[in-house]
């Protein structure tokens, strides 16, 4: 099955790398617009454009997954920071308060033509923060342009008090919901091809782990590479099958 992910954004990258799926990135080629004040609808709406514009881009048949992702807070939408000032001020009027991380998601299945649309909502209630850390906080973290500012996946986690809903759908892709809607759509993850596959054992022979990472290297990554493209969870996993081997 040939699996689009519509979007450019790193993190949501991170994400299927994490699951293991084997996907191409083609982003929207059209600027994503919405005139909904329903905020909910407003990242559906964006993530719909998203979805349609690759549909436009490519023939033949493709599951297209697009997402847009918002923080939501008194009335308010914060989307990504233009500056670290802009990052500064978010942080500082989010600091003890409650936000609401809001993901629209489209799914385009040309296979079956089908279209489905979601919306998944996480609060993130956020400590009182003083002023130093903030500025801190801008000036050491990586990437803070991103996400109204900040990143759980960061420094960012040192503010938070808890969250109530799905981690991932903060960090820009609700994967609970989206497996959810995958089901329905009539798709188990059998039905996806999947990057890096645990073959057998050959008799006599090396484990597949190394087969495995070497086919990864020729494909074009470095041993860096493989940290960061796969998490560090299933290079574990891999070494225990090694060390269980009879090799």
């Amino acid at each position: 099955m040939r699996l689009i992910l519509a979007s450019g954004s790193r993190v949501r990258r991170e994400i299927f790398d994490m699951i293991g799926w084997k996907y191409e990135i083609i982003t929207s080629n059209e600027e994503e617009h919405s005139d909904s004040m329903d905020p909910k609808q407003y990242v559906i709406d964006l993530s719909k454009h998203k979805a349609t514009s690759v549909k436009q881009q490519i023939t033949g048949n493709a599951l297209i997954i697009a997402a847009d992702s918002i923080i939501y807070m008194e009335g308010k939408k914060f989307e990504k920071p233009k500056s670290k000032y802009e990052a500064f001020e978010n942080i500082k009027k989010m600091s003890g308060k409650t936000t609401h991380a809001l993901t629209g998601v489209t799914i385009i299945d040309l296979y079956k033509n089908k279209e489905i649309s979601f919306v998944d909502e996480t609060e993130v209630h956020f400590k009182e923060v003083q002023e130093a850390d903030i500025s801190w906080y801008v000036d050491n973290q990586e990437y803070i342009l991103e996400r109204a500012g900040y990143s759980l996946k960061g420094k960012a986690s040192l503010f938070v008090d808890k969250l109530v809903g799905d981690y991932y759908n903060v960090l820009g892709m609700p994967v609970g919901m989206l497996y959810t809607k995958l089901n329905e759509l009539g798709y188990t993850m059998s039905d996806f091809e999947m990057r890096w596959i645990v073959g057998t054992f050959p008799k006599g022979g090396k484990s597949p782990l190394w087969g495995q990472v070497n086919k990864i290297i020729g494909d074009g990554l470095d041993c860096c590479d493989l940290l960061t493209h796969y998490n560090l969870n299933r290079l574990l996993l891999f070494y225990s099958i090694y060390l269980l081997a009879d090799v």
